[in-house]
């Protein structure tokens, strides 16, 4: 074994590795060198390609000169060597974890005895004294008994004494007022003859009258009360001597079970303690032997790493600076000052190599692809955008729900909220053409990112944003209007783009598009409503009109042109119109 004050070292003479870095760096300046002229000359442009190839090649080298001095490194015999000591430190590293784990383990297994030995103890304790409560339990149910069997037998014996005495006094020996020989006669076929039988409930059934009765039952009082001094005051000896002897036959077997309960607890008592003593010394046994094989472990340990400690100089940083300066002439050298210095030569060709190939490729791209500035064209605004208020406040969203021909939930920095399209109307779906107003709502914006555009209002008289909006270029406002499945309906101050509707809803009637394909009248002139009914937006109300059937015709005529009730004339849905005027 090597002693730890000794420290390892490399036996090579590096000369195969000094002739492979001298003949890498004069290639590598050749390389450069050729670059250089490549570049410099007009007349190489044709070979400009090589330099970048160069390049490939210099970095290929770099990487192959590695690996092989890696290869060296890796077959010196001190590296070897190293490379053995540190799998046996790993080995040993392994073992004393799984030393460690089989001591914790051990540790929690002894611990584990403890606390099985106390609850064992602790459970046989609790069981004892339930024994020892149930005993006295059953002692304080035997004195009851005892007691209520003597108080039981003396009312036994006090009744029949009374029973007795009562027996002994005739009913027709009594003066009992109301009591007649007629009656004593009856009451001896009732079987009611003396003192004794004078109970109430025969007497009930007897036929007396309700006075005789009591003063029958006053006069078995008053004998009762007669006798009751001369009433027994205590059980004769002998009955006491039998109750108590079966008393203390009872207390006597409870003093065994006693006996014999204390006696199995110190025999479970006992079993317990010596069984968890042999178990503890089995477990002492164990854990030393467990500790004195981790000390070894620990110890052999402790000689490999310090036999690490020796080879730190045996390293492929410590390998590679002495390849460099056995190729500058310094042998076996400790000088990293050389071999830094022609480390940083060698990074400097490579770096000068990769600026050569990089002004290469820029010349040959300027050859092959010369350089133009395209022309830049903007691109034209359509022109029914130009209407909206270009310093109005804008907003992006995505369109999360269709409710209408005119009106979207938009889901913006993910809070949902409703917006109307400023300027136009349309039918709700439950009205003529409601449904297609929908569908082509749908077409334009369903889950598409729309542009909310302000006008003046912030929101209408049921809290939806009031906006225009754009699917990028799209003008979806304009658009419902003009595809013929909504109406120009301005409401100020938001007229903004009030005229650009309106021309797009004439471009609509004239070319029948949407709602306009039947809303023309059988003589072929549009919008020939009734005065002074108006059926393009909703303007009038129920106090616009003198009579029922002014406001019944507009109601019909707006029916007929597929706009439905667009001024809300009936309220109740029945059909009739201001059904208040005259």
């Amino acid at each position: 074994m090597i002693e730890n004050h000794l420290t390892k070292n490399f036996q090579s003479d590096f000369s195969t590795e000094r002739r492979v870095t001298l003949l890498a760096i004069l290639l590598e300046a050749i390389t450069v060198g050729t670059s250089t002229v490549i570049v410099l000359y007009p007349n190489y442009e044709v070979l400009q390609w090589l330099v970048f190839v160069g390049l490939l090649l210099m970095l290929g080298g770099l990487i192959g000169v590695g690996s092989y001095l890696w290869l060296r490194y890796s077959a010196q015999p001190e590296v070897e060597e190293k490379e053995q000591v540190i799998r046996q430190l790993s080995e040993h590293s392994q073992k004393i974890e799984q030393a460690k784990a089989k001591l914790e383990r051990m540790e929690t297994e002894r611990e584990r005895v403890e606390v099985s030995e106390a609850t064992q103890l602790a459970t046989r304790n609790g069981q004892y004294h339930q024994q020892m409560n149930r005993i006295a339990d059953q002692r304080s149910q035997a004195e009851i008994v005892y007691r209520q069997t003597i108080q039981t037998g003396l009312r036994q014996a006090q009744a029949t004494h009374l029973r007795q005495r009562l027996e002994t006094e005739i009913l027709a020996e009594a003066n009992i007022p109301g009591i007649d020989q007629t009656w004593l006669q009856t009451l001896a076929e009732k079987q009611i003859v003396t003192a004794n039988d004078a109970i109430e409930e025969w007497l009930e059934h007897s036929g007396l009258a309700r006075l005789q009765i009591e003063a029958l039952l006053a006069w078995r009082k008053e004998l009762e009360e007669k006798y009751q001094d001369s009433q027994p005051t205590e059980l004769p000896p002998n009955e006491i001597e039998l109750i108590t002897q079966e008393y203390q036959a009872q207390i006597a077997e409870l003093d065994q079970e006693e006996i014999i309960a204390k006696a199995t607890l110190e025999k479970d008592l006992f079993e317990i303690r010596e069984g968890s003593s042999q178990l503890r010394e089995r477990k002492r046994d164990s854990l030393s032997a467990a500790r004195s094989a981790m000390r070894g472990l620990e110890e052999r340990k402790n000689n490999l790493e310090n036999l690490v400690i020796s080879y730190h100089s045996i390293t492929f940083n410590r390998y590679f600076a002495l390849v460099w300066g056995s190729a500058v002439g310094v042998r076996r050298a400790a000088n990293w000052i050389s071999a830094g210095m022609i480390h940083v030569f060698i990074l400097g060709l490579i770096l000068f190599q990769g600026t050569l190939s990089i002004w290469a490729v820029q010349n040959m791209l300027r050859e092959s692809f010369p350089t133009t500035t395209p022309a830049t064209v903007e691109a034209p605004i359509p022109e029914e955008l130009t209407c909206l208020p270009s310093t109005a406040l804008r907003q992006v969203g995505v369109v999360s729900r269709v409710v209408d021909g005119d009106t979207i939930d938009v889901l913006m920095d993910g809070v949902t909220v409703r917006v109307r399209y400023v300027g136009v109307d349309s039918p709700e779906p439950n009205q003529d053409f409601g449904g297609l107003s929908l569908n082509h709502n749908i077409q334009l914006v369903a889950g598409k990112q729309v542009t909310l555009v302000k006008d003046v209002s912030e929101t209408d008289s049921f809290g939806r944003l009031l906006r225009y909006v754009l699917v990028e270029d799209l003008f979806v406002n304009y658009q419902m209007v003009l595809d013929g499945y909504a109406i120009a309906s301005a409401f100020p101050p938001d007229t903004a783009c009030r005229e650009s509707f309106e021309s797009a809803q004439n471009i609509a009637r004239v070319n029948r598009e949407g709602m306009w394909d039947s809303r023309e009248i059988q003589d072929g002139s549009p919008g020939n409503e009734p005065a002074p009914c108006s059926c393009a937006a909703n303007t009038l109300n129920c106090s616009d009109f003198s009579t029922h059937n002014e406001a019944q015709a507009c109601y019909d005529t707006c029916i007929a042109l597929g706009m439905g009730d667009i001024h809300r004339l009936d309220g109740n849905a029945d059909g009739m119109a201001c059904e208040s005027l005259p």
